[in-house]
């Protein structure tokens, strides 16, 4: 038994060895797979863009071989290790594999045949090193970036959440409980406007239909409120409806209209650059109509992302929704825009995954779960104000976050820059003392066919 790689620990330029198998090498086996110190380790299998991901082995395990997802390069006496390695990730990036890759699904194969086919460029050994000296110390560079801008967009990810953890909790603006004592007046209650939505609730009580009261919500676990909010739950302050099912029935008929899915919902935006139709009757149109200030959130989704929401503002005349994807409709007194922020708010301190059924990779989220989560509901004056001012603080941090998505694409280029000039000769000054490449190249060609021969005679 001997540990062995697989594309599962080759990246771009490092290895992932946490999590190495093993398998049986017979002792023959073994000295054919047995991975050397400075061997460059390929992706033969892999998704189209990233086919031929390459790294250095440097011993790290000892003793360890290779599978056959992976293609060993070995290179020969005069050739360095580094240099190969800036060749082959500068190819991947100009996509050189995958045009000559065979295409499975979304999987692209290399295979050895065509990989050893490929043109490399071959520099005198002095200026190899050379360039491979200078790519360490470029890149070097440029990964101490994108570490510092990977570091910033967390921060600017968990700043996001402590906007709106702040602003369910009543701690982003002065409440409206303090300005009405510093202003010496009343103010409206949480409590009276949420009387007002539930007298409203039950005046639509389908007739004949027994009224069923909202249940309290349960307060033990939740945190105090400030003066003048009060809990509820989401279905006492909003109409919650699930979509429309898609079925084959329905992609053809008189009333075709577009409808959403949760590839339309992100957060607090929507993609509607690729928007399906089916058909809606009438009656059904009336039923799942999107109206503007109606929220959306991801019914079925990733764990993490489950409940994912944003508004509808009437962006396309006419749309409706499928049931991956919740509506959730405000009654007069909340706005939509702090709905949006509650469900935001709860999103990232994953309060939907808590009552989420798990498929697989998929939550679901359910109407049912939904409409019993509990909602802080402050007086309406308090929500503009509270609206207005997570759009002021998160429009800044969308500024900076497009500010460092920018830079980070901008790395992204310039790392392919760097391996590209190497690539071409253009990153350090040729020396015109170094031996010509063309006698390197001759003398790998000599001891290449010496090897070839005698392992035709050992036969």
């Amino acid at each position: 038994m001997r540990p062995y790689l697989r594309v599962a620990n080759v990246y771009e330029d490092r290895l992932d060895l946490t999590d190495v198998k093993e398998m049986n090498f017979s002792p023959k086996e073994y000295e054919v797979f047995r991975l050397e110190h400075g061997d460059v380790l390929l992706n033969e299998g892999q998704s189209p863009h990233l086919v031929g991901r390459p790294a250095i082995w440097r011993g790290e395990i000892a003793g360890a071989c290779f599978q056959n997802t992976l293609i060993r390069f070995r290179a020969h006496a005069g050739v360095v290790p580094g240099f190969a390695l800036a060749v082959f990730r500068a190819q991947m990036h100009l996509l050189r594999y995958l045009r000559i890759a065979q295409i499975t699904t979304n999987i692209a194969h290399l295979s050895s045949g065509r990989f050893a086919e490929v043109e490399f460029p071959l520099p005198p050994t002095p200026e190899q090193h050379r360039i491979t000296l200078e790519v360490d110390k470029q890149l070097t560079r440029l990964d101490a970036a994108v570490a510092t801008l990977n570091a910033v967009q967390a921060k600017l990810k968990r700043a996001r959440a402590s906007v709106l953890k702040a602003a369910v909790e009543g701690r982003l603006v002065p409440t409206e409980a303090e300005l009405a004592r510093a202003d010496g007046r009343s103010y409206d209650f949480a409590s009276a406007l949420l009387e007002r939505i539930l007298a409203e609730r039950r005046s639509r009580w389908p007739k004949g239909k027994k009224y069923q009261p909202p249940a309290e919500p349960k307060t033990d676990d939740l945190p105090d409120l400030p003066e003048g909010w009060i809990w509820a739950q989401v279905k006492d302050v909003g109409e919650v409806k699930l979509g429309r099912q898609r079925s084959p029935e329905h992609h053809a008929g008189p009333h075709l209209r577009p409808y959403l899915r949760v590839a339309n919902v992100y957060e607090d935006r929507l993609d509607l650059t690729d928007v399906k139709e089916m058909n809606f009757s009438p009656k059904e149109y009336d039923v799942f109509r999107l109206e503007r200030g109606d929220v959306l959130l991801n019914e079925g989704q990733s764990p993490y992302l489950v409940g994912r929401p944003a508004i509808w503002r009437g962006e396309i005349a006419g749309a409706c929704f499928q049931n991956t994807l919740i509506r959730f409709r405000a009654h007069a007194g909340l706005l939509p825009g702090f709905a949006l922020t509650v469900f935001r708010a709860q999103m990232h301190v994953l309060r939907y995954i808590r009552i989420a059924q798990i498929t697989t990779n998929i939550a679901h989220l359910s109407v049912g779960r939904f409409v019993e989560v509990e909602f802080p509901l402050p007086p309406t004056a308090e929500q503009h104000r509270i609206v207005a001012e997570v759009e002021r603080r998160l429009s800044v941090i969308d500024n900076l976050e497009h500010t460092v998505e920018q830079n980070l694409a901008r790395c992204g280029r310039l790392r392919q820059s760097i391996l590209k000039r190497a690539f071409e000769g253009k990153l350090v000054a040729q020396d015109p003392f170094d031996e010509p490449a063309s006698r390197l190249l001759e003398r790998i060609r000599v001891m290449r066919t010496k090897r070839d021969r005698g392992a035709r005679q050992g036969r």
